[in-house]
């Protein structure tokens, strides 16, 4: 299932489901690649979700300066170059953290880095819809294998 943004998620129910720590992806997922701007409604999400007790981080294959201020704007922790889909960056915070795969949800709006990344670590996931239609030249050769994987999948899901 692919969501539309994060706003889009509900706190609530991922709490209902278990989840404590939320590992999100930062560009294109928190804001839009490149850009440093965060809507009100994202931030409102994560206040709701920390007022819940959940724990949330950023894990991004970003750049340091990009992750610092990032994190100034968001108000939490951010992890930079965390070299996605390998799951060890994420087994780091979870171990960081004191969290279990089973308690975590990764959210981002890739399915070769952040949904891959949650698979081979164990967590659950949640696949957003990219912010933006700009990517960074690595990610839009991705874009067009993640166009081509979900048609497959929801082609070969309806019989």
């Amino acid at each position: 299932m692919v969501i539309d943004k994060l706003s889009d998620i509900s706190p609530d129910l991922l709490y209902e489901k278990g989840i404590r720590f939320v590992v999100l992806d930062l560009d294109n997922t928190l804001s839009p690649y490149g850009d440093f701007n965060v809507e009100l409604e994202v931030k409102e999400w994560i206040v709701k979700a920390k007022k819940m007790n959940m724990d949330i981080v950023v894990l991004s294959n970003t750049w340091f300066l990009r992750a610092l201020i990032s994190r100034f704007i968001v108000n939490v922790p951010v992890y930079y170059m965390a070299l996605k889909p390998s799951p060890l960056a994420l087994w780091k915070v979870l171990i960081r953290y004191g969290y279990s795969p089973d308690e975590t949800c990764v959210i981002g709006d890739q399915i070769f880095t952040d949904v891959l990344m949650a698979r081979l670590a164990g967590t659950s996931f949640v696949l957003v819809k990219p912010l933006s239609r700009r990517d960074g030249p690595h990610t839009k050769m991705f874009r067009i294998l993640e166009r081509s994987f979900i048609a497959k999948k929801i082609l070969s899901s309806v019989k």
